[in-house]
């Protein structure tokens, strides 16, 4: 880890001694080795791509964290890695965080533990039995808003940046010791000046989605994925280049890129007709009868993924449509335009398994892979479980979407197939 990410890390101790928070780990070769990020909002799964990303082992896992006394609490929402309390208690060590750590599993129990005794004095009663005041609950509910809010005036270059970082710094203190009646007022003073340009700002990328180009996109993705699964279904011989430029074309249209999007599938469609031209010839019975299946799963998923996309902006359009007018209810628009990212954690990792074990003989290597894919969806659906897609679709307060129910429809299906 990089010293600004360490610094990061032992910030966030502080906070969770307070509230829970999300966390991703992934493992070293070495303790030293071991990436752990927190966040006071990002969901566990998204933290953990994160960890994955600056790792060096495929050790991977996520969940919440809480911190009673002195003991680390991880109730694991991903797997529960082999030795990871041990190897966790020796990396926090060594950045001075004398911590024990216990791993829990999805249902709060004791699932993996350091091995250290437990030191006297622990305070884990007292810090639980203690009561939220008023002003504690209601920092706890704006204090999410609020540094999104922050987030972005900062990443958007406002021109009183420095003010704005010192002033949530100083609210952020103050909450973490407790004195949540300042932390309050100093959010109040803070929201005027950054919900004044924001939904400005944030409204036209809400809307992009529903250009023309996203129109005929939405108009013709359906036909060329049932043109695509035929063609691959006749297992073509440029099937490799075929997988390539759908996955292109749906990566395109999933950033917003439409345009783009259509030059794509414009030459894929002639190249699959002609794929499919070729395929009375018997290459399809040459097909292994279980490779299908999994072809359609692909097409299935890339698809999902991109129905997904285009629900979460009719939430988004939704949301700013009524509340961007609204003084009262701007920020709310402006943490519309963020939404998207709640999809990140929904990546193509399923899709490149899926089409890689088209490609594999029925084997020891292929039921590896399968395992992966099932590795994958149990990510996807942990994820699922959360507050957030738990309401999205029915309980969002403006327009009934799709979002969750066709993930988890998807999945199901691609479950079944994979046995």
């Amino acid at each position: 880890m990089t010293p600004e990410a360490t610094e990061e890390l032992k910030s966030m101790v502080p906070v969770a001694r307070k509230r829970a928070l999300g966390f991703g780990v992934c493992l070293g070769k070495k303790p030293e080795g071991t990436v752990m990020v927190l966040h006071r909002m990002k969901e566990p799964a998204i933290l953990a791509r994160q960890a994955k990303k600056e790792g060096e082992t495929p050790k991977v896992t996520f969940g919440t964290v809480e911190i009673k006394g002195k003991k680390m609490m991880l109730q694991c929402q991903g797997d529960i890695l082999p030795g990871m309390s041990k190897n966790l208690r020796k990396f926090l060590a060594g950045l001075d965080l004398k911590l024990k750590i216990v791993a829990l599993d999805a249902d709060g129990n004791v699932a993996d533990d350091d091995g250290e005794p437990e030191e006297e004095g622990d305070q884990d009663q007292v810090e639980t039995a203690e009561a939220q005041s008023p002003e504690a609950q209601n920092w706890a509910k704006i204090a999410p808003a609020m540094t999104a809010m922050v987030e972005r005036a900062l990443n958007a270059g406002h021109e009183k940046a420095p003010q704005i970082e010192a002033a949530w710094n100083r609210a952020l203190e103050a909450a973490e010791a407790g004195n949540h009646q300042e932390a309050l007022a100093i959010a109040a003073k803070l929201r005027p000046l950054l919900s004044a340009q924001q939904p400005q700002q944030q409204a036209p990328e809400s809307n992009a989605p529903e250009g023309p180009d996203a129109k005929r996109w939405g108009a013709v993705a359906g036909a060329i994925g049932q043109l695509y699964e035929k063609a691959m279904a006749l297992n073509p011989e440029n099937r490799s280049q075929l997988s390539a430029a759908w996955a292109m074309a749906t990566e395109k249209a999933e950033a917003g890129d439409f345009a783009a999007a259509l030059q794509i599938a414009t030459r894929l469609k002639s190249a699959l007709e002609a794929a499919i031209s070729k395929g009375g010839s018997g290459t399809e019975r040459e097909v292994p009868k279980d490779v299908v299946p999994f072809q359609k799963s692909r097409v299935l998923w890339g698809a999902t993924r991109s129905t997904m996309m285009k629900e979460m902006a009719k939430l988004e359009s939704a949301i700013v449509s009524v509340c961007a007018g609204d003084p009262e209810l701007a920020p709310i628009a402006a943490e519309a335009s963020e939404l998207r990212k709640r999809l990140d954690v929904f990546d193509a990792r399923l899709e490149d398994v899926l089409d890689r074990i088209t490609n594999t003989p029925e084997g020891d290597q292929r039921s590896a892979l399968k395992v992966e894919a099932r590795a994958a969806i149990r990510d996807y659906s942990s994820a699922l479980e959360s507050d957030f897609f738990a309401e999205v679709d029915d309980d969002n307060g403006f327009v009934q979407v799709a979002v969750a129910a066709s993930a988890r429809k998807a999945l199901d299906a691609i479950a079944k197939v994979l046995g």
